[in-house]
């Protein structure tokens, strides 16, 4: 983000072609460099789902990290949208 945000969750939003993640870890940088887990989830066989951060904080640097999948080598996503605010 250009600021720190404060993020609390997450919502992903997969294709229904069948190509969806499974397994995700949403993690958080001040630097950009040292990144810390702060959400694991097994996401259902579904288009989209909410998952909350375990420990909120304002943080420049949010990603999402895909550790495994329901087929295929690829997965498919359409949306990420990350809930909170900035200072």
């Amino acid at each position: 983000f250009y600021a720190a945000a404060f993020v609390f969750g997450f919502a992903i939003t997969q294709n229904a072609d069948g190509y969806r993640g499974k397994g995700v870890d949403s993690r958080r940088s001040s630097d950009g460099a040292a990144w810390q887990t702060v959400a694991t989830a097994t996401l259902l066989d579904v288009a989209e789902q909410h998952i909350a951060v375990e420990s909120p904080g304002f943080y420049r640097h949010w990603r999402i990290k895909v550790r495994s999948n329901y087929s295929g080598i690829y997965i498919a996503v359409s949306e990420i949208s990350f809930s909170g605010f900035f200072e």
